[in-house]
């Protein structure tokens, strides 16, 4: 992702409408007055990681 792309993401929450009820919404949760949004999701270890348990 770029860093513009980045931005949009973190700014996407705050033009958002809040829903009435809690429940599934675009890309997270949102409920009467929050938004969580997912930013990052780990795909676990990559092969170029360095291994540090040996």
């Amino acid at each position: 992702m770029s860093v513009a792309q980045h931005i949009a993401v973190i700014d996407e929450p705050f033009f958002r409408p809040f829903p009435a009820e809690h429940g599934p919404s675009g890309g997270g949760f949102a409920g009467p007055g929050h938004h969580v949004a997912v930013l990052a999701v780990s795909t676990g270890p990559r092969s170029s990681d360095p291994v540090l348990w040996e």
